[in-house]
């Protein structure tokens, strides 16, 4: 498991494009500054529920552009995304509990933050930067509920950070 997208974008660029989607596709790639890649690469039709996670990384960047990184707890930032996700008519369970089995046994549940047309398992953040255990969070999240994509969002920074997983062993 790896992951495949680091999203970086300056949200100053976003106010003159009705969509972050839009202004996604039109900025030309030097204007993306250093550390960032273009999103369309990463992006390709080629993934796994590529459509959904599009949808999801514009309403969290919207999200992002009103409310400014680090300004609020992962809380407010959640209710917000639920709104956003709403208006882009994507289905989701917000807190939603899954069990967890061990050995084919249930051994307790867990709650995700938000889980998306039943296969996109998002997790949300709003700290100074990602370390390796909220990495390793997804991923076990991943591997323990069988699934195949997951978004790790970051709230916490000037820019939104997003990183894809996807579970290889599917």
């Amino acid at each position: 498991m790896k992951s495949l997208l680091h999203l970086c974008i300056n949200t100053k660029y976003l106010k003159s494009f009705k969509s972050p989607i839009q202004f996604i596709f039109a900025l030309p790639e030097s204007e993306y500054g250093p550390g960032c890649i273009h999103f369309s690469n990463a992006m390709g039709n080629n993934f796994k529920y590529a459509e959904e996670t599009r949808k999801i990384i514009g309403a969290s960047m919207t999200v992002h552009r009103n409310l400014g990184g680090g300004n609020f707890t992962e809380n407010i930032f959640h209710r917000a995304l639920l709104l956003e996700l709403t208006e882009s008519g994507l289905l989701f369970e917000s807190e939603k509990e899954l069990p967890v089995y061990y050995k084919d046994k249930l051994i307790g549940k867990k709650r995700v933050d938000i889980f998306v047309e039943e296969k996109i398992l998002v997790e949300l953040k709003a700290i100074h930067q990602f370390e390796k255990i909220h990495y390793n969070q997804i991923i076990n999240y991943l591997k323990v509920f069988n699934m195949e994509v997951g978004l790790l969002i970051n709230f916490g920074t000037q820019s939104l950070q997003v990183k894809r997983f996807v579970n290889n062993k599917l």
